[in-house]
């Protein structure tokens, strides 16, 4: 096959791209900057411009929609929430804009979003029939959602997945998260109950793979892993993988929203997320809990 890529230069893009050439499929890529990459064709667009080479289309069978400003980067500010939300929007009506007036041969779209349209949700167990919360986070993913499912209307299958942590050692949350056990430090983010559910980069690229070759997959799936871990206890198993020593205390809540802002809400809001939907579509973790997902990632720790 040959899958047309957004967001190919970041943590999950690039991998996923690893792993689609190993097995065979032709994978080009769009980029706001477009730079050389060994095999694989990188096309211009910018999203907020509405310019697009259309050459990315030729022959594409799949497009994984990955694209979107981080929203990890900086405090959420007027300019940075619009940013944030015109990232997703305007990419993805670029990318259905130009299908609709193309001849082209794309038959499916996967999609990214995020656990976030659940919002602070306790231990409640979150099903993809759980509705969204009026907080910043879950209406970005309600607005990227509406705008994903244009696709639909031009006949092509598509896939949302909402996803949850992406575990990985070269990116993502898990560096910074055990950056301050090196110093014999572990603080407890907030009352340290809220669940964090989590996905090891090499699942979730395998989940996008299944996504792409199953026409099974269609709609809304959450892509997280089986066994979603409260803060506090998510500290222990990374302290007790990487052999660390450290005191784990308690930081106020007021410390981190202070500092943060609203942006605070990834840290503090809890999302249990239930992985049952895509088990029952017969994927297969191969890192259904954090202990063997932290093992992977830190091999020389065991």
């Amino acid at each position: 096959m040959r899958i047309l890529i957004t967001g190919g230069s970041g943590l999950i893009g690039s991998e996923l791209t690893k792993r689609m050439l190993s097995i065979g499929h032709k994978v080009v890529h769009l980029s706001r900057n477009p730079r050389s990459i060994k095999d694989v064709p990188v096309f211009k667009w910018d999203p907020a411009k509405g310019e697009i080479e259309e050459d990315a289309f030729k022959g594409v069978d799949t497009i994984v929609h990955l694209a979107g400003a981080n929203i990890a980067e900086g405090r959420w500010t007027k300019k940075r929430r619009k940013e944030i939300i015109d990232s997703r929007i305007l990419s993805t009506k670029l990318l259905h804009d130009t299908l609709e007036r193309l001849d082209h041969s794309v038959s499916s779209v996967i999609c990214a979003s995020a656990i976030g349209f659940y919002g602070d949700r306790g231990d409640q167990w979150l099903t993809e029939e759980h509705g969204p919360q009026p907080v910043f986070l879950s209406e970005v993913c309600q607005l990227w959602e509406q705008e994903l499912s244009s696709f639909n209307k031009l006949g092509i299958r598509t896939c949302i997945l909402r996803i949850g942590i992406v575990l990985s050692k070269e990116g993502g949350a898990l560096p910074k998260t055990t950056m301050s056990l090196n110093f014999g430090l572990a603080p407890s983010m907030g009352s340290g109950k809220q669940y964090y559910s989590w996905i090891h980069l090499t699942d979730l690229c395998r989940l996008i793979e299944t996504a792409i070759e199953n026409v099974h997959f269609e709609g809304i799936f959450n892509a997280v892993a089986p066994k979603p871990e409260t803060y506090l206890d998510f500290m222990h198993i990374i302290k007790e993988v990487k052999s660390k020593k450290a005191i784990i205390f308690p930081s106020p809540r007021i410390l981190f929203t202070t500092v943060l802002g609203e942006m605070a809400s990834i840290l503090l809001y809890s999302a249990r997320v239930s992985a049952q939907k895509i088990t029952q579509y017969g994927f297969k973790f191969i890192y259904k809990d954090l202990r063997s997902a932290l093992k992977n990632i830190y091999p020389s720790s065991n």
